[in-house]
Parts: structure tokens; C-alpha cells; sequence
């Protein structure tokens, strides 16, 4: 996945200099989870019920980027892994254990567009992978699902 966060703002920027102007921001740094921790939950978001339909969802757009005539290469069959395991995931932060079609949705551009490959035209009138991303989900339904993530 990859995700932009930016630069901070001039005044947040400028705190920050003076805030460790004589100190090292790493020097406090202190985990905060272990790695049983973390292993712990991403197998606890790996039990997060996906549907039948968001599965087809998820494959659905990632072949969509197969067929893009922008994009050279498109998303493989492990960025749908990929994709679903970070739904999964996003579900569990939602206090949720079942993906939605907005979990899939939110995470499309950040866990697929590092993974395309444009095409030259599109590199040249410098397209951004994301808004490719965009496109392919404007063109492809989302399943409807009820609460506990059954279709309706």
C-alpha cells in the first residue's frame, strides 16, 4: 500500500524545529505493540467475513485495470489479495467483521495504483495512477450488501 501524507504546514514545520532543536525526535520513540501483537491482529483481520460479492467486487476491478487502455500493465491477481486483506483490515478499525463495498472502495487507489504500469500516452499527458484507479471504479457497480455484509 502507499499512501501520500504531505508536508506539514509552514507553522507545524516551524514548531517542529523548535521543539527539537536540542533533542532527537527518535531518541523517545518507545513500541507501543509487539510483534505477537501485531501478528496477532492481522490474523484477527483475516477473519473478517468477505462476501461472495465483495470477492467478485474486488476481482472485478482488478481485472477492470487489466483491460484499461491507459495502463500497460495492469493489477495483479495479488494486488486483489492485497486489496481484500486491506479491506479486511480497515473493517476491523471500523469496529466491523465483515468487509463493505466502501472498504474496498477507499483502499483501490492506495493498495493499486503503486502497481500500474502506465501507458505512454497517458505518461506523457501525465496521468496519475490514482485518478486511473478512480475511473475503474466509476465503472463498475458495487454489490449491495446489508448489515453483516450479506447481499441483499
Amino acid at each position: 500500500m502507499k499512501l501520500r501524507l504531505g508536508y506539514p504546514a509552514q507553522a507545524e514545520e516551524v514548531r517542529m524545529l523548535a521543539r527539537f532543536r536540542n533533542a532527537e525526535p527518535l531518541a523517545d520513540v518507545r513500541a507501543v505493540a509487539s510483534v505477537n501483537d501485531i501478528l496477532a491482529a492481522r490474523d484477527a483481520a483475516r477473519e473478517v467475513h468477505v462476501s461472495d460479492d465483495i470477492e467478485s467486487y474486488i476481482v472485478a476491478i482488478v481485472r477492470a485495470t487489466r483491460e484499461t487502455p491507459t495502463l500497460t500493465l495492469g493489477a495483479s491477481p495479488r494486488a486483489a489479495l492485497m486489496l481484500m486483506h486491506a479491506a479486511q483490515a480497515r473493517a476491523v478499525l471500523a469496529g466491523r467483521d465483515f468487509v463493505t463495498p466502501d472498504d474496498v472502495a477507499a483502499l483501490a487507489a492506495p493498495v493499486l495504483a503503486h502497481r500500474l504500469l502506465l501507458a505512454r500516452d497517458a505518461l506523457i499527458e501525465q496521468r496519475d495512477p490514482a485518478a486511473v484507479v478512480a475511473g475503474v471504479l466509476a465503472g463498475i457497480a458495487a454489490p449491495v450488501e446489508e448489515a453483516g455484509g450479506r447481499r441483499a
